[in-house]
């Protein structure tokens, strides 16, 4: 559930800051205080067109600094360019203003705006106009969760703005269209798209573009759970926003920051990272950033056990939300309103905040979402003993996780398809143009002289000499590309130091037997393994000793499993380790020889024999839930058998008799 809530905030990141500039590259903007003061004094003393492209520029200033000023100068620029009558100036001045609603959270404003200067690009037949208008209102369909009409409008919007030559834009749309593959778990696209926009702001030297591509590149190393090259990502983006002055790319970079402190465990730097992005998202007058920060906070509270200041977190970004009519992201404030009230067992106002969390989620069709408050009203009419509510609930919880795995894994996008086809047509139609136009010069070169021939001849050999070079130059790259994709996902897949899969793998082959578990009722079984005094081994031998057990621990334990079973690094010296159809029973068995086998095999390093031992955890999940509960109980057994002297199995049943127990000797 911390998951879901965790991409879903994410997500309302990505689009807060992706949309950073409203019109076009060619134009000259203003960088610093001097520039700016500049503008203003001249601002005073002009008058007509002149006065319009200052406003414009000023409002172009501060997009990425303050919303509320971009909306102040584009309103100023409308007014005059209706003095005016001057229609171009009008359009620009309407996508300006769309700009700053769009940034302060006002998405109807922002939408009529944005399609109010699109009309008027449309009959000024401008493609500047129309490209910005469009990139705005699939910006808008985006932030509501629209993915279908945003991509067809970007689509559009990269028409007008090729023509237009504006590569700024078309590189910011690019990193736009990366969000859309990236919420749909296509990383690969994804980075395709970011890359692209990359190679653009790198050749135009846009510093601020580049931040924005960086902190995106950081998310997708992030999903990969890669989080120290994720936090590298986030850090030369934070320097570039500083640098640049860019306070919007700033606020973000300092929220995934936290983000990852927070995963981490690491609450009161998470917390001081939240805070600070929260004053600047109030400097902003960004409703967006300063509901994100509030619910990251409200996060960090009530996993300190902080239930008070979390409901004040969790109930003031919901009040945001709700004033700008974000419906799919109230439900996560609704959600996690309703998990807080039934921690500290206040069940009916629990009952209200997730019923409402499931109302608005069959709304906007937010599945995830939607699973989970149903998961939180099980655990509620349990609480309440009303078995048969709780009952039908779990009856539609098997039946929402079985969608949402159909709708992950095989959802396309139609219109990306459409694009593809649309291009193949035109690329065929201009194909059979050359072969006439080919012919054509075969029917005059025949009456033309000897000379004419020869130099003919000569210029159709160096075509072929470029067309062969260019051949061969595209021939090796999309070979690297696919060499870069293979260990993109070897590295998505599995573990760099013991070759087990990683967290995020064995996640997902957890899922799949979640969902085979609605299906048959057949439990399975989790083990969580840690090395006992790691930290002894390291200090003794050196930490290529240590990765060197880690690697002949792995080896055992892949050696000791069956085909069905899977096994991962899921952190450190711990193993996660899934038996599908397993027991209690079969788990402890298999975890028995398993650790006999671990502290008979010494692992031989420098010619001396280190010797190693093993505990584990056993849990069982025979019910449908969230997994990290039943991943947290296989945790607290094994931390059980740590207290209990090390180099044993305990089952999860045996840990809660002994927490029971607390005189009890061990």
């Amino acid at each position: 559930m911390k998951s879901t809530r965790y991409w879903t905030r994410l997500l309302i990141l990505f689009l807060s800051f992706f949309f950073l500039s409203p019109f076009a590259a060619g134009e000259k903007v203003a960088d610093t205080p001097t520039d700016i003061d500049s503008l203003k004094s001249g601002l005073e003393s002009a008058a007509g067109r002149q006065k319009v492209d200052i406003l414009l520029e000023l409002a172009e200033y501060y997009v990425a600094r303050n919303p509320g000023m971009v909306i102040k100068y584009a309103e100023m620029a409308i007014n005059a360019s209706k003095n005016l009558d001057s229609r171009v100036l009008l359009g620009r001045a309407y996508v300006s203003r769309g700009v700053g609603l769009l940034h302060s959270g006002r998405l109807d404003e922002s939408e009529r705006d944005y399609r109010e200067g699109l009309r008027i690009g449309r009959e000024e037949d401008d493609h500047a106009i129309m490209g910005a208008a469009l990139n705005g209102v699939a910006a808008v369909a985006l932030s509501r969760g629209d993915s279908t009409n945003a991509l067809a409008n970007f689509q559009r919007a990269i028409h007008h703005v090729r023509r237009k030559g504006d590569r700024r834009r078309l590189a910011g749309i690019f990193n736009n269209m990366s969000l859309i593959h990236y919420r749909a778990g296509e990383l690969r696209k994804a980075l395709d798209f970011m890359l692209k926009a990359l190679r653009i702001y790198e050749e135009l030297t846009y510093r601020p573009g580049i931040g924005v591509v960086l902190n995106s590149i950081g998310n997708v190393y992030n999903r990969l759970n890669n989080p120290d090259q994720a936090m590298s990502h986030f850090q030369r983006a934070l320097d570039i926003a500083v640098e640049t002055d860019n306070r919007q790319l700033a606020v973000v970079c300092r929220v995934n920051i936290g983000e990852i402190l927070k995963v981490r465990g690491q609450y009161t730097q998470a917390l001081e990272r939240f805070s600070r992005a929260y004053v600047d998202s109030e400097t902003l007058g960004s409703r967006d950033y300063m509901a994100v920060c509030l619910n990251n906070m409200g996060d960090v509270y009530h996993s300190q056990g902080n239930n008070t200041d979390a409901l004040k977190s969790y109930q003031s970004s919901l009040e945001l939300f709700r004033s700008m009519n974000a419906k799919p992201r109230m439900v996560a404030s609704h959600l996690n309103l309703g998990n807080v009230y039934l921690d500290m067992k206040k069940i009916n106002l629990a009952e209200t905040h997730l019923k409402q969390a499931v109302k608005l989620a069959v709304e906007t069709e937010s599945r995830s979402l939607h699973k989970d408050a149903v998961w939180s009203l099980i655990r509620l009419y349990e609480v309440k003993k009303d078995f048969v509510r709780a009952l039908q609930h779990y009856r539609e919880y098997t039946t929402l996780q079985e969608q949402l795995f159909s709708r992950e894994n095989y959802a396309k996008l139609s219109a990306l398809q459409a694009k593809y086809e649309s291009e193949q047509k035109r690329s065929s139609e201009d194909a059979r143009k050359s072969v006439a136009r080919i012919e054509k010069l075969e029917g005059n070169r025949r009456t033309l002289i000897l000379l004419f021939l020869l130099t003919m001849l000569i210029l159709g050999a160096m075509i072929l000499f470029f067309l062969f070079r260019r051949y061969r130059l595209r021939t090796r790259t999309e070979m690297e590309l696919r060499e870069a994709y293979a260990r993109m996902e070897q590295m998505a897949r599995f573990d760099n130091l013991t070759r087990l899969y990683n967290r995020h793998t064995i996640l997902e082959r957890i899922e799949i037997e979640i969902v085979r578990l609605g299906r048959t009722w057949r439990p399975f079984c989790l083990i969580m393994l840690d090395v006992d005094d790691f930290k002894r081994v390291n200090d003794t031998y050196g930490h290529d000793c240590g990765d060197r057990m880690l690697r002949h621990l792995s080896s055992m334990v892949r050696g000791n499993l069956r085909k069905a079973d899977v096994a991962a690094r899921w952190g450190g010296d711990e193993i996660l380790i899934m038996l599908p159809e397993t027991d209690m029973e079969g788990g402890s068995i298999l975890a028995g020889k398993l650790r006999a086998v671990v502290e008979s095999t010494p692992l031989v390093y420098q010619d001396r024999q280190v010797f190693l031992t093993v505990t584990m955890g056993i849990n069982v999940f025979n019910r449908p839930g969230p997994i990290s509960e039943c991943i947290r109980g296989a945790d607290r057994a094994m931390y059980a058998g740590k207290k209990m002297g090390k180099n044993t199995v305990v089952r999860l049943d045996e840990a809660e008799i002994l927490e029971s127990s607390p005189h009890q000797g061990v």
